[in-house]
């Protein structure tokens, strides 16, 4: 989707807040909808531009979900991109991350599910360029994933695919995050990370402990 939609969406974008969870740019995310005031946000976005805002709910949402409970002010900009209706009223759609926005107000407008304008953070902005720290950063990532799958033949292709250098670095490490990040406090502190190098080295401090996990269990089986 074009740069100057998006930002003509962020003026008014509405909100499917959920709590634990965050969605990265280059990702899809499975949504079943059954409250009315999101059935009736989906509705709304499918009749337009199709494009929502994901915020995590901060914690201590339990106690005001009906009401507007706190959001984290970074979070994901998505575009529904499946949309099945299912006989009982609820629908079953998917998301595609698109990028990362900034709260910069919540409309009070009284309407059945919350809107708000955002900047965006990124998203539609084309190639990332690579500074010789990226490349280094890339490149020990690109070991760290080897190594990890190198007893996964099915997943190797994939991983291949996704590494593979004509891949932009931004979605290499927002695929990693999604697929290796599971707690949803550090998705957050990932996605609220300014720019892709600091993103990246997240990611390969990620796939190291993966790493150093997996030797540990190595030893021990051993």
């Amino acid at each position: 989707m074009h740069r100057s939609a998006i930002a003509r969406a962020a003026e008014n974008l509405p909100l499917f807040p959920l709590p634990r969870v965050a969605l990265l740019p280059h990702t899809l995310l499975p949504l079943n909808v059954f409250e009315g005031r999101y059935r009736a946000l989906v509705a709304d976005a499918m009749a337009g531009n199709r494009l929502i805002g994901v915020p995590m709910l901060q914690d201590g949402w339990e106690d005001c979900y009906a009401e507007s409970p706190p959001i984290h002010p970074v979070f994901g900009l998505g575009r529904i991109v499946r949309h099945h209706g299912c006989a009982d009223g609820r629908c079953e759609i998917v998301v595609q991350g698109l990028g990362r926005v900034r709260l910069v107000e919540e409309h009070q407008d009284g309407g059945l599910y919350r809107r708000a304008k955002v900047t965006l953070l990124d998203g539609g902005q084309g190639c990332t360029p690579i500074t010789p720290p990226l490349r280094r950063t890339l490149s020990e990532m690109h070991m760290s994933v080897r190594q990890l799958t190198e007893d996964r033949p099915d997943v190797r292709a994939d991983v291949e695919r996704l590494i593979a250098a004509d891949r932009d670095p931004a979605e290499q490490c927002d695929v990693l995050a999604h697929i290796c990040v599971r707690s949803p406090c550090l998705r957050q502190e990932y996605i609220e990370l300014e720019g892709v190098e600091a993103r990246a080295d997240f990611v390969l401090g990620v796939l190291t402990e993966l790493r150093l996990e997996e030797g540990c269990c190595r030893g021990i089986d051993a």
